[in-house]
């Protein structure tokens, strides 16, 4: 199944306050750290990011992420942990930066189960969208 063939959905505001404790088993602690991680990662990798409304999406393999605002401008990304350097959509970075920090979270609460499956989740996506090579070079 490619990214084109996958629904993605937007989470309604109205839904928006149970989005990320799903991702965390509700486990409130985790999820600040999630959120404040997210926002934080993503200013490291892209200089050009303000702040903003950011979207929260589900795929229909059940993967969840917050997708940074104008996802569709080209941004050039560096990641000086692994000498990633490139340019990629925001969109595609916040891919990325929902991977790692599922990964590392899982790794803090290594009995947190729902951030494995949403990190193998997003995995999949991540494999099958446009922008694979730079996600996959971001998070290598």
């Amino acid at each position: 199944m490619t990214a084109t063939e996958m629904k993605i959905t937007q989470t309604q505001v109205t839904h928006r306050p149970a989005f990320l404790p799903k991702i965390v088993s509700g486990s409130y602690q985790l999820m600040l750290l999630l959120e404040n991680s997210v926002y934080a990662l993503t200013e490291k990798y892209d200089p050009t990011y303000q702040g903003g409304y950011w979207e929260y999406l589900t795929a229909e393999n059940g993967a969840r992420w917050m997708q940074a605002p104008e996802p569709e401008i080209m941004v050039h990304v560096v990641n000086p942990d692994n000498w990633f350097d490139g340019e990629m959509s925001r969109g595609a970075l916040s891919i990325g930066v929902m991977l790692i920090v599922c990964s590392h979270l899982s790794f803090k609460a290594p009995g947190c189960k729902s951030i494995v499956k949403n990190f193998h989740a997003l995995r999949e996506v991540a494999s099958s969208h446009p922008e694979s090579d730079a996600i996959f070079g971001l998070i290598d």
